[in-house]
């Protein structure tokens, strides 16, 4: 029977178990534990504003330190504006809320200079309200670029070896308006990447085992991979003039196999409010922070979310409202210098193969389906 090896886990574990161990992206950090938290909730929730606008909100129990949040069933939740609109959310699954709206509907507004909350009725008659948050036109990005560089590493034999790095730079103006009012921007960028991958089934079939006949066949998968710090934050207002060139935004190695048959970097900017940019700094400080496992437990991200029928609840969590502007960038094996693809992979100490190699929808987030916008 195969052993469901990660050819992720394999490739990423002992570089990442530091990051495992202090937290990750979007990660809330709580106090130790107390009488308050045994009732917390905690609700995330946001309001995109692009080519199919959306409003997606979740809602659930605080863990307690020995279980996950558990996902809460609500009898209501709305989303509202300044403008005295009101239209309710539907729910999809226990505790997730949401609703897509048409290009041209008209029964809701979703502009810019608006005002947007939310509010939660859970079935124990509890009513839970977030602040208003403005949402703010995005700057649109000029350029998006990736760059093959080169660094010096030393390796466990003290030897000093050369590796190629690819760095991902964006070039954008930092400034939005709203009328006739400018202003300049704090910016959210968020970027993940869709990677090109074939298993090798038939080379290894002392190791895979079909769970159906088609399995035995060779297949080619478009992963949607999200990197472990997928956000950067820009304060407009720390920085002169109206723009940034080639800032930098994420870099990997060149010899990684996501770039084996090819990878798009997709970056997506947002315009946030000065509240909701303090809160993604306080998660970029939490997710970069250089505490150690004996450090005492970093303060709690800030919310703006409230009980108004209980107000002494502790409540997390965040909504925030902002537009959404979207570029992507291929990113060929050639220019990655041809890294080693992960398959045929040969066996590992124990017999078995990665399972990806037999079956590449064992990668999470991984289809079959080409998307409409790939190109090479």
């Amino acid at each position: 029977m195969i052993k469901k090896l990660s050819i992720l886990q394999q490739t990423l574990f002992l570089c990442l178990l530091p990051i495992i161990i202090l937290g990750c992206l979007d990660e809330i950090e709580f106090e130790k534990a107390t009488s308050s938290l045994d009732d917390a909730i905690l609700i995330q929730g946001k309001l995109i504003k692009d080519d199919s606008s959306f409003v997606l909100i979740n809602v659930s129990n605080i863990f307690n330190f020995s279980d996950s949040p558990k996902p809460i069933d609500t009898r209501n939740v709305y989303l509202l504006n300044d403008q005295g609109e009101k239209i309710e959310i539907p729910s999809n699954a226990t505790g997730l809320h949401y609703k897509k709206f048409a290009a041209n509907q008209t029964a809701f507004q979703i502009e810019y200079g608006i005002a947007y909350k939310v509010q939660v009725e859970t079935f124990n008659n509890q009513m839970y309200e977030s602040a208003f948050e403005v949402l703010y036109p995005v700057p649109t990005p000029t350029d998006l670029k990736v760059s093959n560089k080169k660094f010096e590493k030393d390796d466990a034999n003290l030897s000093i070896s050369v590796e190629n790095f690819l760095e991902y730079t964006v070039s954008t103006p930092i400034t939005t308006r709203i009328g006739e009012e400018q202003n300049k921007a704090y910016l959210l960028m968020e970027f993940d990447q869709i990677f090109k991958f074939t298993d090798t089934p038939r080379t290894a079939l002392t190791y895979c085992i079909y769970e159906s006949f088609t399995a035995r066949f060779a297949k080619t998968c478009y992963v949607n991979q999200i990197p472990f710090q997928a956000f950067k934050i820009v304060n407009g207002a720390n920085l002169s003039g109206t723009e940034i060139k080639d800032f930098p935004i994420f870099g990997e190695s060149a010899s990684n196999f996501i770039y084996a048959e090819g990878n798009t970097f997709v970056f997506s900017q947002l315009s946030l409010s000065p509240t909701a940019f303090e809160y993604w700094s306080q998660v970029e400080e939490n997710n970069t922070s250089s505490a150690t496992i004996f450090d005492g437990p970093k303060g709690n991200l800030i919310s703006n979310f409230n009980n108004t029928t209980n107000p002494e609840q502790r409540v997390f969590g965040f909504f925030y409202v902002s537009e959404k502007t979207t570029k992507r960038l291929y990113v060929s094996p050639e220019f990655a210098n041809n890294p080693r693809p992960a398959c045929p992979s040969p066996a590992l100490f124990d017999g078995s193969i990665p399972i990806e190699c037999c079956n590449c929808l064992e990668f999470k987030n991984s289809s079959l389906e080409k998307p409409s916008w790939w190109i090479e």
